[in-house]
């Protein structure tokens, strides 16, 4: 997956001052200034980026100049900062801050004074978090601004190169594209309400290594489960390895994976997972477990029956509105997520808004939805991220990460939002689309806490680290065909519904979906001959039985059977057995029989060994 690509600009402000004749200093609002605003972001060949800024201040009372002009920039790799007017290079002050870096630039030395003068400036850097390259992806993205609106002109451009080819994302559509030997060029006007996503590729894939510790500590054998990262509707999970191998995977309401170990009494057990997982930007949610009941519940950490937070969900009803408030009201903690604080659930985040991490974000945001009838539920995993600072990671354990998504009714799908990061990136929009960063390892929605994801399966004598991502560039290239097995009789009686066994087998680490099984035969009813589509985890064996019931009951012949398994077709031979011809084979031999002793009693069938017609024979017969 492709590291979510860094933003800029993202808080904008103006400091104005006014002076009289005399130079006192009086504080002027922005109003007191149209303000134009132009940004190019030129996405170069190596990826770096080179930003420019163009504002244009024009006074709208005579008595006023704007002395100061602070640009707070999302981002904290920049290099090469200046700011200039058609004089020359204007005096900078750059200060770093948690998430992002204040540019000041002094415009008092060459003032624009009086009446519908306009003071026009630059402000120029080289970014290296605007683009990035992960994997197969590029990302490029731009945050949207703060105080926008308060711009009479705001217009972005965006700049990257030919080869990329056109974006298979773009968010929102650009308003003009013009295309050169070098460049392709993407003119944005007033994207307020959003920031703008570039994204070149279809999906990203990473390389996992996990470890897991479990024990037994008591004096019975047991089953124990450890949660593998699943399949979901954004990602796709193939297990290259796993030792040692569990004894089965099952799934939960969730659809968790969940691997089964057999432990012995006091059995300590090491296992370590290689797993490839890829993520997609465009979700396919038609395989996995929808919204359930349990998924409006209040439960501990998600009080979502609390009367404050009930009333807050009935005024703000939907999931944007969730997320915006979220977003806007809870202040990320960099010491708490660095230190690893306690998890104190949605009622305690809205007590201590300046002390959130990614746990109250996403409590908060699953505690309202609930609130307001939004089924939704929390993601543990981890998320690729190269500035700490702008996306942090804050669980305890291997520096994991935690998410919400919502269970959007009209599209029948789970769609996953970050607040958080919504939050730190200075607003850039985690809800209209996520990114290709985002690993699953683990869903919490009928329990808050539980199955552990990875990276929490420690014992006191091991805890070390035990998550490992790294990107590549390997596409997943899964065989969709189970393996099949089926029990056909020989014979096939016409006179009762005949038993058929088909075995599917998963003989990969990858989940097989949507396997269409049938079985046809002619001149024949075949109980269900058409089942729902199956699904198959890693490894999963699964029977199914039919009935069959050849057509003609007189009737003696062949009777071919055909069993469809996903785009597989096999043939097998079997015979209609009619019951007539045992039946008139009973019949005969009845007869014969009866014949045999009516000729007895006749005296027409002499017994072997006498003369039929001697005095002995009478004399036996009157006996």
């Amino acid at each position: 997956m492709i590291q979510r690509f860094f933003y800029f600009c993202s808080l904008l402000f103006i400091s104005i001052y006014s002076y009289l004749f005399v130079f006192i200093p009086y504080a002027f609002a922005a109003s007191d200034f149209s303000t134009s605003f132009e940004s190019t972001y030129e996405v170069r060949e190596n990826i770096a980026t080179s930003v420019v800024h163009q504002i244009s201040l024009t006074n709208l009372k005579p008595n006023s100049y704007a002395s100061e002009f602070t640009l707070i920039i999302g981002s904290t790799n920049l290099d090469s900062i200046t700011a200039r007017d058609i004089t020359g290079l204007l005096p900078v002050t750059v200060n770093q801050k948690d998430n992002g870096v204040a540019v000041s630039v002094n415009l008092k030395s060459r003032p624009a004074l009086g009446l519908k003068q306009k003071k026009e400036f630059s402000i120029r850097y080289d970014s290296r978090d605007t683009a990035q390259k992960v994997g197969k992806i590029i990302e490029v993205n731009i945050p949207k601004l703060s105080n926008s609106r308060e711009f009479d002109l705001f217009t972005t451009n965006l700049l990257v190169p030919a080869k990329l080819g056109s974006p298979s994302i773009m968010v929102p559509a650009p308003v003009a594209k013009t295309t050169t030997s070098k460049y392709l060029s993407f003119g944005f006007d007033r994207n307020d309400d959003s920031g703008i996503s570039a994204v070149f590729g279809t999906a990203q894939s990473f390389l996992v290594n996990l470890k897991y510790f479990i024990a037994n500590p008591g004096d019975n054998q047991i089953q124990s489960s450890i949660a593998l990262p699943p399949d979901t509707a954004y990602q796709r999970v193939n297990i290259d390895r796993i030792e040692p191998k569990p004894i089965k995977l099952e799934t939960d309401l969730d659809g968790n994976w969940l691997a089964i170990y057999q432990l012995k009494p006091q059995q300590k057990l090491s296992i370590e997972a290689d797993l490839t997982v890829e993520i997609k930007m465009i979700p396919d949610g038609q395989n996995f477990p929808k919204a359930q009941p349990e998924h409006l519940l209040p439960s501990v950490f998600w009080q979502s029956d609390d009367p404050e937070i009930l009333a807050i969900a009935t005024k703000l009803k939907t999931p944007k509105n969730i997320y915006d408030y979220v977003v806007s009201n809870l202040t990320y903690d960099y010491s708490k997520g660095q230190a690893g604080g306690d998890r104190v659930g949605a009622k305690l985040s809205l007590k201590n808004p300046g002390s959130a991490i990614c746990t109250e974000f996403t409590d908060l945001f699953i505690a309202l939805s609930r609130a307001a009838g939004i089924p939704a539920r929390e993601l543990n995993g981890f998320a690729w991220t190269e500035n700490p600072k702008l996306r942090p990671l804050s669980l305890s354990g291997d520096i994991l990460h935690a998410w919400p998504e919502y269970w959007d009714k009209d599209r029948n799908l789970w769609i996953q939002v970050d607040p958080t990061w919504g939050n730190t990136t200075g607003n850039i929009d985690y809800f209209t689309k996520l990114d290709f960063n985002h690993i699953v390892f683990a869903i919490h929605g009928k329990s808050d806490t539980s199955p552990l994801p990875a990276g929490f399966y420690k014992t006191d004598e091991s805890q070390k680290k035990t998550v490992a991502v790294t990107p590549n560039d390997i596409s997943l290239n899964l065989n969709q065909n189970p393996s099949v097995q089926a029990f056909i009789p020989k014979t096939l009686p016409t006179y009762k519904f005949n038993r058929i066994s088909v075995i599917l087998k998963n003989p990969q680490s990858a989940a097989i979906y949507k396997i269409p099984v049938s079985v046809l035969s002619p001149n024949a009813e075949v109980k269900i001959n058409s089942l729902s589509e199956i699904n198959l985890l890693p490894w999963e064996s699964r029977t199914l039985e039919f009935k069959i019931k050849p057509r003609g009951f007189w009737i003696a012949r062949p009777q071919p059977i055909t069993v469809k398994i996903g785009l597989k077709t096999y043939e097998y031979e079997s015979q209609a057995v009619s019951p007539l011809k045992p039946i008139i084979g009973i019949f005969i031999a009845s007869a014969a029989v009866f014949g045999l002793i009516i000729a007895i009693r006749s005296g027409n069938l002499p017994l072997p060994g006498f003369v039929r017609n001697s005095d002995l024979y009478r004399k036996i017969k009157k006996s």
